[in-house]
């Protein structure tokens, strides 16, 4: 699904971080994507 898709683009955003500010950027990212994950599981 889409949460799936977006994993896939987190991950391969990792394999190609290369300086601190995209992984500034991804950690950012990677906790927002969990935080909607858990709304939707809590509102499930």
């Amino acid at each position: 699904g889409a949460e799936r898709d977006h994993l896939a683009s987190v991950v391969s955003s990792a394999v190609n971080v290369r300086s601190a500010g995209d992984i500034t950027t991804l950690t950012a990212a990677a906790a927002t994507a969990l935080r909607g994950a858990a709304t939707l599981k809590a509102r499930a």
